[in-house]
């Protein structure tokens, strides 16, 4: 949603004033001081009005449109922000934040075209020369935009008007998608119509373009008027149709932000009614007053009041080895109350105090039991079995391989993971989710100190086959397998079990091309992961032995037939068969010595200081997979390199192959398509990173993360647009990628 164009052109003049007559230009030159001068779209027609973008903070913005409440508050002495968003999705005034402005720890407010007086301009002038992230902060404006607002001094205070109503005909707008189930507010709803994408659908036949939604307002039956703002209300994610808000109210559910950020803001609308939501854009402020509950749709929208008496004493307890949930402190005017556990059971009735459960819960598992009712809003409780017997014992073991390690006594972490550990087995409030975290740091801890291996994985089919540097498969201690792949934000295991040898057959059908994440963990080694591409299964030859099933028949007939032939043709056959043989034995020496040299996934080669592992022999490619110096400070990653008789290209740098390195520059060569994670990342002197290559499709998370501030990510003229949002996946700033 961020703003119009900005315009800043800087010069060194110095000492101009503002004359009337330059007020009145279409293009006012305006002093700033020792800074220089400003562009500013002027109107000649409207009382010398300057049209400029500005910071307004939200309790500003809010009080031209008379609001009751607004989820902004005091965040610290004398400031007034949102602050239950964590900052990484606000470093970019973009995106989720759109349209706004912070200080880089909260979300102060909105940045807005607004129209000033020129003789206000001039009290004001000097706030251009403010940063843009502190409230007031202004710059120029090239046109008059259609909607804006106004803005005066009031005794010494900018006080600005609301933006004009929208003007466009039978607008098809929907509040829709209620819910009282979302984890960011009591209440949720989607405005439908407006897009994150920044369109607003006013018809199927007019859709607005380059839409900036600057805030809503719900208005209630009872004359409230409530201002949502960014991240704390309003969820801008491009994913979604719709924007989404999402809001708290007072005796609701109390959720807070991630991060330990405070409960989200509380208005008090606890089962209130509303009657109409304002959109406030720069294409002016839109009302919608219809409302889609399920299929039907009103003018207004109950909202399901929560229960405002006390719920301290309501419990809910699972056991691993039962299918019923115990619950108890139900208050007894919950009419027709129902339970729903995700995976356990659906509207499942409370007999007795007691649910029947579908099937019994897993230890390590947070369970979310909603209760609902008919003249309440649901409830949620978090519910988990208890510390399991076999969780003890993998504590006790865990325990103990730490306390084996050489030097444990000096080493604080680990012995603070296992004081953690001691305190999950006696703590009487502690659950099996208690007691699985535990388990998992400790056993990362401990792994630490374990030696680490190399892995070289093929999955052809579903046949996974392993070749391990370092360890073998048969030392490692109760070793498991996953495979794994990402489907959007989550991560979905294809299969897992036990690797007991060094091919096992997986029990799911992975599809062709696609790259696997294997993980292979076990109690003595550290934990490897590795990246596997799926291909054909490869079908075994019948081997023919050429033995003949009747050979002693024959040769006792040969006998009897032959026992006349003169001798010397005999020694002459044998004669001819000796040399046959020494033939075909000459033959089958150069096949195996051919097939001894034969390349194979996974060799290495060294060239120009660069490791290159083959991944796809049949196609003929190779990654750069490390250094052969590691000291060195400049490498060229080739765009092919000869492996045996054959070259093979160069599509991808491996995950993590030059982590920590000393490079200050990198030459990536014009056949790689994949950059993979961490593949420089820490390589704190890195400077320079020339790329070659024009088709890269992929730059992986933290490619480039912990490089030099200095770095600079040379692209190909053409691909620049393209590569400043591959490489900003890398963490890579957009300014540090150049032509």
């Amino acid at each position: 949603m961020l703003t119009m164009k900005r315009k800043k052109e800087v010069s060194m003049k110095k000492n101009k004033t503002l004359t009337k007559a330059s007020a009145l230009s279409m293009a006012l030159v305006l002093t700033l001081g020792s800074v220089g001068t400003l562009d500013v779209c002027a109107d000649e027609n409207v009382n010398d009005k300057v049209y400029v973008t500005m910071n307004v903070p939200y309790s500003d913005f809010y009080k031209a449109y008379n609001v009751t409440d607004a989820a902004v508050w005091e965040v610290e002495e004398g400031i007034d922000a949102v602050s239950t968003a964590t900052t990484g999705k606000f470093a970019q005034t973009t995106g989720l934040a759109n349209g706004t402005y912070n200080d880089g720890k909260y979300i102060k407010g909105v940045t807005i075209p607004v129209a000033l007086d020129s003789n206000e301009y001039e009290a004001i002038k000097d706030y251009a020369n403010k940063t843009d992230k502190e409230d007031y902060f202004f710059s120029a404006l090239e046109s008059k935009p259609s909607y804006y607002s106004e803005v005066e001094i009031a005794e010494g205070k900018l006080v600005f008007d609301k933006f004009a109503n929208a003007e466009y005909d039978n607008p098809n707008f929907t509040v829709k998608g209620y819910s009282t189930s979302s984890r960011y507010g009591d209440y949720q709803i989607s405005l439908g119509g407006f897009s994150p994408a920044k369109k607003i659908t006013v018809s199927e036949e007019q859709v607005l373009e380059n839409a900036n939604v600057y805030g809503v307002i719900l208005k209630t039956t009872d004359n409230d008027a409530c201002g949502m703002t960014v991240l704390e209300n309003l969820w801008l994610a491009t994913r979604l149709s719709d924007i989404e808000v999402a809001f708290s109210t007072k005796n609701g559910k109390g959720l807070t932000g991630r991060g330990n950020r405070g409960k989200y803001y509380q208005f008090d609308i606890n089962g209130k009614t509303l009657s109409s939501v304002d959109v406030i854009t720069n294409y002016g402020v839109f009302t919608i007053n219809k409302f889609a509950n399920g299929e039907n749709v009103a003018n207004t929208l109950k909202l399901d009041k929560y229960y405002e008496g006390d719920l301290s004493a309501l419990s809910a307890t699972i056991s691993n080895d039962s299918d019923v949930l115990s619950i108890k402190g139900l208050p007894t005017d919950f009419e027709n109350v129902k339970v729903s556990i995700n995976g356990l059971c659906t509207d499942a009735e409370v007999v007795d105090g007691k649910v029947k459960l579908d099937k019994a819960p897993v230890d390590g598992t947070n369970y979310t039991v909603n209760i609902s009712s008919s003249n309440y809003a649901n409830i949620s409780l978090t519910v988990a079995t208890p510390v399991s017997e076999a969780q003890v014992a993998d504590l006790n073991k865990w325990i103990a391989k730490a306390k084996a390690v050489a030097n444990y006594a000096e080493n604080e972490e680990l012995k603070k993971q296992v004081e953690n550990a001691e305190s999950a087995k006696t703590d009487k409030n502690a659950t099996s989710v208690t007691a699985a975290n535990a388990i998992k740091s400790l056993m990362s801890a401990v792994k630490k100190n374990y030696e680490k291996f190399e892995v070289v994985a093929a999955l052809n089919g579903k046949k996974l086959k392993v070749e391990l540097t370092g360890a073998e498969v048969s030392k490692l201690e109760n070793a498991t397998y996953s495979l794994t792949y990402k489907e959007g934000r989550m991560t979905t295991t294809l299969a897992s079990g036990v690797l007991d040898k060094d091919t096992v057959e997986i029990d799911a059908e992975p599809v062709l091309e696609t790259e696997y994440t294997l993980t292979i963990v076990s109690d003595n080694y550290q934990d490897v992961s590795v990246a596997v591409v799926a291909k054909e299964a490869i079908n075994d030859e019948n081997k023919d032995d050429n033995k003949d099933e009747n050979k002693d028949d024959n040769k006792n007939d040969n006998k009897d037939e032959n026992k006349d032939v003169d001798k010397k043709d005999n020694t002459s056959n044998k004669t001819e068969t000796k040399k046959d043989d020494k033939k075909d034995n000459t033959k089958t020496d150069v096949a195996k010595e051919e097939n001894k040299n034969a390349v194979k996934v996974g060799d290495k080669v060294t060239v120009g200081g660069v490791i290159y592992k083959v991944t796809d022999v049949n196609k003929k490619i190779v990654e750069a997979v490390g250094l052969a110096k590691k000291n060195a400070k400049s490498v060229k990653i080739a765009a092919s390199v000869k492996v045996g008789k054959d070259k093979f290209k160069v599509t991808a740098v491996a995950n993590k192959a030059f982590f920590k390195s000393k490079l200050t520059k990198v030459t990536i060569g014009a056949n790689v398509v994949t950059i993979g994670k961490q593949a420089f990342a820490k390589s704190k002197k890195l400077k320079t990173v020339i790329v070659k290559s024009k088709n890269i499709k992929k730059v992986l998370a933290k490619a480039f993360a912990g490089t030099s501030k200095k770095i600079k990510v040379k692209v190909p003229a053409k691909k620049l647009k393209t590569y400043k949002k591959l490489f900003k996946k890398g963490a890579v700033k957009a300014s540090k990628v150049v032509k």
